[in-house]
């Protein structure tokens, strides 16, 4: 059984992303521009760093490996953002709010 909480976490994300119209600012083709002009600028600055020992080698994967999740996660998300126009009209918003309205009555109940 799906906790409550989580249900109407997710349904209240899902229902007030059908009714956005706009186009998220990951969803734009720029965003993975300037992240891949980000990254070949970061590693420049960290190898750099790691020639005039300014950086340790352990340092060094740390921050490649913080920078490798960001990227992920921006990447993630961009591709979501991307697809989200193909997804939208295959789900039903009114049904997503008669389940939120059922929530939270019975959440009122207890």
């Amino acid at each position: 059984m799906v906790n409550r909480s989580y249900e109407q976490k997710v349904l209240e994300t899902v229902h007030k992303k059908l009714q956005q119209s706009e186009t998220q600012i990951l969803a734009r083709r720029w965003v993975l521009i300037v992240l891949w002009i980000f990254l070949v600028l970061f590693l420049t600055l960290v190898f750099h760093a790691l020639d005039e020992g300014y950086l340790s080698s352990i340092a060094a994967v740390i921050l490649a490996m913080f920078v490798g999740v960001v990227i992920s996660f921006v990447h993630f998300y961009h591709r979501a953002e991307r697809e989200w126009p193909f997804w939208s009209p295959h789900l039903d918003g009114d049904s997503i709010e008669e389940r939120l309205n059922t929530i939270n009555k019975d959440a009122k109940a207890q």
